[in-house]
Order: C-alpha cells, then structure tokens, then sequence
C-alpha cells in the first residue's frame, strides 16, 4: 500500500476483547510458508460445503488475537474461521501481499471445500478484504470492510460479472479518528459506479475508530439473505442429473418440493434451463409453488422472469415471491415496488421487509416510493414501510419528505 495509507491507517488496531468460543483455534503455515490461525467446527462436512471466513486483522494486532474477536461473532458458529498473519510489519501492506494471501485462500478451498468464502477485515485489514474481494473474486464471494478505506486500489471500471455478483458490507464510525469516516463513504461510491448492486452501508453514529458487534452480526446474516444458503456447488454432471429428474417428475405429475429442492448449487449455465422449468410450478399455490419460488430467487438474475410471471393473489406465495426476489438483483426493484402497493397488507409488509433488509440503495429508493403511496392512502403497510426504512438506514425518518432528504445528503456526502 501507499505510504500515504500506511500513515493513515497508523495506530490503526483497536480491537476489543472478546470472549472466545470453546475450542482452541490452530496454528498453521500454508504451503508458501504463510502462517495463519485456523478453527474448523466439530462436524465439518467437506461434502456438504457452509462457509468459510478469512479475517484480516488490523496494523499490529495478530492472528491469535483477532481470531478470539472473530470467534465472538454470533452467527459464526459452523463456519471455518481463517485469520492470515500480515507477513511484514505486523500489517497488509501492498498488493503484493494479495498473492500469497490469494494462494492461502485457494488452499483452504481446496482442503475444506467451503461453498462461500468471505472476507472480513478491521482497520487496516478492511482495506484488505476489498482488495481481495476485487483481485480474486473466483475465490471470494463478499467481503465484510469494517472502518477502512478502498484506495489506493482502483475498483475496476465497470466491474467484470464474477465481481458484480459479489456483496459488500461496509460499516463505519461516523467519529473514526484514524481511518475518516469519508473514505467508508468513497469505497460505497466507488463500488456502486462500477455497477456492483450489492452494496450494504452502515455508519454507526458516534463511533470512533473501534468494531461494532452489534453490526458485524448483522453483515454475515444479510450476506445469506442477499445470495442464500451456502450450500455446496453442484458438478456439470450433477446438475444435469437433477435437472433432468425435475423435468421427468413434472412431465409425470409427480414432482415434489424436495426434487426442486435438490437443484441448490446447481452451476449458472443452466440458470436459463432451470428457469423455463420452474415456470409452471411457481404459478400455481401449494408448496411445490413454495419451493419453486425460493429455487428461483437462487438463480439471481435468471430467475427474475419466473418470478415476475408471479401473481401475489394468494398471499403466502406472495410472502414468499417478497422474501425471494430480493436475490435477483436491481432487475426486481419494480416488482418488489408492485408488492409494495398491493392490496393485502401482509403482503405489502413482507415486501417492505425484504427491502429493509436488503437495505442498498436501490431498495431505499423503492421504499422511498412505496411510502409516497402508503402517505397518500394511509393504511396498515405505512407503519410497515417505516420501520423497513429503519432498518435500512438507521435513521427514524417517518415521511416521504425526510427519507428523500437524508438520501440526497448521503449522496452528497459520497
């Protein structure tokens, strides 16, 4: 890194003590002599993929240290934790460092098989989970930046597909007093121009330059909501198989949820040809629907036009439509906003939450439309919008006027 980032980020760790989990986490090299710490839960099955966390800590802290923070992290219980030792200083100093870094994470894949990898860092190691994020997203699929900065590393322009698909969690203290809060804000704008939509920010009002628990545990479940289960990924074969096993059980009339089921994981090239499948099914009202609804919602953008072809007249397969689109991408923003403005309030509340959880900006801006339209018709989803807006921004903004209000400042203040 620059020198001017290392004079930044001086001084830079300040982690807080934190209980650790049962079990002792091992100390490790990797085959290019990298040392590392590593916890690997009771159970772990290979063959059943979960996730895999590699933290990068902050200037001067070490692995032992931040991997008792990262143990903390409710949520994190059945994931393999990975935490690096910056291999000179005591901190991730440059792009170089991404290669043996990038090398350790591919060997961890290939010896626990994990079917999401994400990185985490504080600090100095915020900046680190971005670049890794940027530089190697055939091996990371979101990234968790807590009170660091982007630059001096470019985000590619426009962002190729593998990084396009990634999800970024950001978090920073509004009082940060080494790493200012305006450089969490630039690493939004940057990801956000080069088209990456899955963007969460999160500033912590009166925050100084320390982690956040109560928003860490967050970043993790949002990941899941916005890409899903961690399940393993499927072979070409594999994938084919159960492909062609839904298509016989359809064509037979005897297709269960469990067979639709069956295809998570399948690989991306056959989105298109899972899509056509789970048209028919996602139209009717019983649980085969169900479950052809959430399989569509993991298809991200090829399930978008099974999930339009959706009507929300049964309202728990609207619920469900609300609680699955949200994986598709900026593409359903118009249908979620339907959603918003439909007649049953429960399904109108479900879509306000999905949107609340998700929380990018994008979903602002479709809340910010669906509270213009519960203001002017006040009912029972008005309290519904208002508390998505909550969560989507922190902030208690009650009226179409001051949601719109703090969107612009946030923008400006990008």
């Amino acid at each position: 890194m620059r020198r001017q980032a290392s004079r930044l980020v001086a001084l830079a760790v300040l982690v807080l003590a934190a209980p650790a989990r049962a079990g002792d986490p091992e100390v490790k090299k990797s085959a290019t002599g990298l040392g590392y710490a590593i916890r690997v839960p009771d159970g772990w099955q290979r063959e059943r993929g979960g996730l895999m966390v590699v933290a990068f800590h902050g200037r001067g802290d070490t692995p032992a240290r931040f991997m008792k923070c990262v143990e903390a992290i409710a949520g994190l219980e059945s994931a393999v934790l990975v935490v690096p030792q910056a291999p000179k200083n005591g901190a991730w100093e440059d792009s170089r460092d991404t290669k043996i870094a990038g090398e350790l994470v591919a060997e961890l894949a290939r010896e626990h098989q994990p079917a999401r990898t994400v990185t985490l860092g504080f600090s100095l190691g915020a900046y680190f989970s971005y670049l890794m994020a940027i530089t190697h997203p055939e091996l990371v699929q979101a990234a968790v930046a807590h009170s660091g900065g982007i630059d001096p590393f470019p985000v590619p322009q426009p962002a190729g597909a593998a990084l396009k698909r990634q999800a970024f969690f950001v978090i920073h203290g509004a009082a940060d007093s080494v790493v200012p809060v305006a450089l969490g804000r630039k690493a939004v704008r940057d990801l956000r121009k080069a088209d990456v939509s899955l963007v969460r920010y999160v500033e912590v009002p009166a925050l100084d330059h320390a982690i956040d628990w109560t928003v860490l545990p967050r970043a993790f479940a949002w990941i899941e909501a916005v890409l899903g289960p961690p399940v393993r990924p499927l072979s070409d074969e594999e994938g084919r198989d159960r492909v062609a096993a839904l298509e016989r059980a359809l064509a037979e009339k005897r297709a269960t949820p469990g067979d639709v089921a069956a295809l998570a994981g399948a690989p991306r090239s056959l989105g298109a040809r899972i899509a056509a499948l789970l048209k028919g099914p996602a139209a009717g009202t019983d649980e085969l629907a169900l479950a052809a609804i959430e399989a569509a919602g993991r298809l991200g953008e090829a399930g978008l036009p099974v999930l339009e072809g959706v009507s929300p007249a049964n309202e728990p397969v609207a619920i469900a439509l609300a609680r699955a689109i949200v994986r598709a991408g900026p593409g359903a923003q118009k249908r979620l906003l339907e959603l918003l403005r439909w007649k049953s309030e429960k399904t109108a509340a479900a879509a306000a939450a999905a949107l609340g959880e998700l929380g990018t900006e994008p979903a602002i801006e479709t809340l910010l439309s669906g509270l213009r339209s519960a203001e002017a018709s006040p009912d029972g989803r008005l309290d519904a919008i208002r508390a998505a807006v909550l969560a989507a921004t922190g902030r208690r903004l009650h009226t179409a006027k001051e949601l719109a209000g703090w969107l612009a400042e946030s923008r400006s203040a990008r």
